[in-house]
This record gives structure tokens, C-alpha cells and sequence, in this order.
């Protein structure tokens, strides 16, 4: 667990701490998320989908170089905007990843950025989170980051609520299965790995595949 993550946080050391007393059910608690994020992303550029309150963009922002976050709430954007605006390296869409994704990232490479990490949590749940055509657009935006892949060196993509994954429960039936997950990275030669709730597919060399 990165040290970065509890330092002066008596707030995530507690919901660590409760995470622990439900015996580490899924989904684990954000400051776990992050942890993996930090672990096996890279410290270039990060494109997020799905801005939401804009907690793990700040996270991110103290870390990486650049933050690209797509979100389509107005509202959740503006707000995410102010508050993310001491962060010159962050820049909030609003939009659809399904419609600004591919020129995000044409953009981003014609720039000569080749490092990315993808952070795709575009997922409608409940609440505030929006709710666009499809309740995970996550088939088109792998599709877009397959097709831009090789002019890219270095990749991780992480894809939230693996669990959701599960079109035979009623409440996921808009949910590609997580055999599509599986086959997307396989065919794109990526090593991939499910830790705490995220799918995780990569061709960076590490030490955490052994």
C-alpha cells in the first residue's frame, strides 16, 4: 500500500481500517484504488473518464504530468473544474467519451506523448453520476484506445467495477461480460490482472508480474 495514500489521512486510514472489518469486500475503498493506480501506471499522461467529484483526478494531478479527465455532467465538470484549478497540469472535458475520446488521444500523440494510462470509470451508477446512451460506454472507448495503440509505447488501461462485468445479473445486463475484457487485451498482446475491483491490462515491464 503506498505510503503516499495514508500520510497526514486519519480519514483513509479509518476507511482503510473498515474496509477491513467487512473482510475486504469489493469494492474496495478509494484509497486502495489509488494505491493500485500508483503501482502500475506510469507518471506521464493519464486520461480518465469519468471525472465524477473529482477526488482521484487530485490524486493523480500530484503525481503525473498531465490529467486528461472526460466528464458529461456539466455540473460534476464545472465543479471539478474549480476545484482543480490550482492544477495547471489537469484539464476537465466535458463531454462523452464516446464522442471526444479519439481526439483526445490523436491529440495527446500528436504532441509526441507515447506513455498513457487510461483510468475508464465512465460507469452510471446511481446518484449524481451521469447516465449517458449506454450505462458503460467502456466497448467504445476500448475500441478507441485499441485502434490508437501502435503509436503508442506504453500503456496501461484500467477499467473500474470489474464486478459489474456480469450481464447475467439483471442489474449489469448493459454490461459487456468480462470475457469481452479478457479477449480486448489478449488480442492487443497486453498482460492483464484483476486487483481489488480493477481490471488491469498493460505491456509495461514490472516486477509486480511475478
Amino acid at each position: 500500500m503506498s505510503v503516499f495514500v495514508f500520510r497526514n489521512s486519519p480519514y483513509a486510514a479509518s476507511t482503510f481500517l473498515g474496509w477491513t472489518r467487512t473482510y475486504f469486500k469489493s469494492p474496495a475503498p478509494q484509497i486502495v484504488k489509488w494505491s493500485v493506480l500508483s503501482q502500475w501506471g506510469g507518471k506521464s499522461c493519464w486520461v480518465e473518464t469519468g471525472t465524477f467529484l473529482g477526488d482521484t483526478t487530485l490524486y493523480l494531478a500530484k503525481l503525473v504530468k498531465l490529467v486528461k479527465s472526460i466528464e458529461p455532467s456539466q455540473k460534476l465538470a464545472a465543479d471539478a473544474v474549480s476545484r482543480l484549478k490550482p492544477f495547471a497540469n489537469v484539464e476537465i472535458v466535458c463531454d462523452l467519451s464516446e464522442n471526444i475520446l479519439d481526439e483526445l488521444v490523436s491529440k495527446l500523440i500528436s504532441k509526441g506523448e507515447n506513455d498513457f494510462s487510461f483510468w475508464l470509470d465512465g460507469h452510471f451508477s446511481e446518484g449524481i453520476t451521469f447516465q449517458g446512451p449506454v450505462d458503460t460506454p467502456i466497448q467504445t472507448e476500448l475500441n478507441i484506445i485499441g485502434k490508437h495503440l501502435q503509436n503508442i509505447e506504453l500503456v496501461t488501461v484500467f477499467i473500474d467495477d470489474v464486478r459489474c462485468f456480469n450481464p447475467r445479473r439483471d442489474e449489469y445486463r448493459t454490461y459487456p461480460d468480462l470475457n469481452f475484457l479478457v479477449d480486448w487485451a489478449t488480442s492487443n498482446q497486453l498482460y492483464w490482472v484483476i486487483e481489488h475491483d480493477i481490471f488491469i491490462a498493460t505491456n509495461r515491464n514490472s516486477a509486480l508480474f511475478t
